[in-house]
């Protein structure tokens, strides 16, 4: 099979989420825990009945694990998005062994990354794995897409640099988010490697916006807030 044909069949409907998380907690059923944040505008968790949250008088965000699971914990702040990874287990219930099969396909995502990419390579520092690669065009883009929505590198563990061609087909993907979530109004331009979000904006509508992009984003979404109405 070429590359392109076996990047798409390997992709499928659970390796929408290309960005990399932040970080990823660990959490237990019966054992609440605290999220240190000096400030952050808006937060939520997906799915919502994962985790109840709580932001304390102290700034701090408090996590109460309902059920076991993962999903993501989205932090709004002053135009950034942070995305946590929440993993909650139930200490009554043993833990399963990653199947055989996640495995082989995670085999097949790193072979195919290595057939349309330059360079690409899982590189181990101080007994932490670190992402490097080269990402020409929308092809090894397309690649880098299906490996880190199965193999989630931290996004501080990444090494990543963009070719103009990788870039615009970046855009494209983020721009067609856009459309699908019905957000209008707002333009997006790359100036280097910071994507420029231009237009009318409240906050609710940054941070939708924002959580809309999320999703096809390889490596940080760094964003430069010039949109009006910022906080209304």
């Amino acid at each position: 099979m070429r590359p392109f044909a076996l990047i798409v069949a390997l992709l499928g409907a659970g390796a929408a989420r290309a960005v990399p998380i932040d970080r990823t907690l660990e959490l237990s059923l019966g054992d609440p825990h605290f999220v240190r944040q000096s400030y952050v505008e808006a937060f939520e968790v997906d799915p919502p009945d994962l985790c109840q949250a709580e932001q304390m008088p102290t700034l701090e965000i408090l996590l109460t694990p309902k059920r076991a699971g993962e999903g993501l914990l989205y932090l709004y702040e002053d135009g950034r998005l942070e995305v946590v990874r929440l993993v909650v287990s139930d200490p009554k219930t043993p833990a399963v062994e990653p199947a055989a099969s996640d495995k082989a396909k995670l085999d097949a995502l790193w072979k195919a990354a290595r057939a349309v990419c330059p360079q690409v390579e899982d590189r181990v520092v101080d007994g932490e794995h670190f992402l490097h690669a080269q990402i020409p065009d929308g092809l090894c883009r397309a690649a880098m897409v299906g490996l880190l929505a199965v193999n989630p590198y931290p996004a501080d563990h990444l090494r990543l640099v963009f070719g103009i061609p990788a870039l615009q087909a970046q855009l494209g993907a983020m721009q067609d988010q856009l459309r699908v979530a019905g957000i209008e109004g707002l333009t997006l331009t790359y100036a280097g490697a910071t994507l420029v979000m231009k237009g009318q904006a409240t906050a609710e509508l940054r941070h939708r916006a924002l959580k809309a992009m999320w999703p096809v984003t390889v490596g940080r979404l760094n964003v430069e807030d010039d949109t009006g109405d910022w906080g209304k």
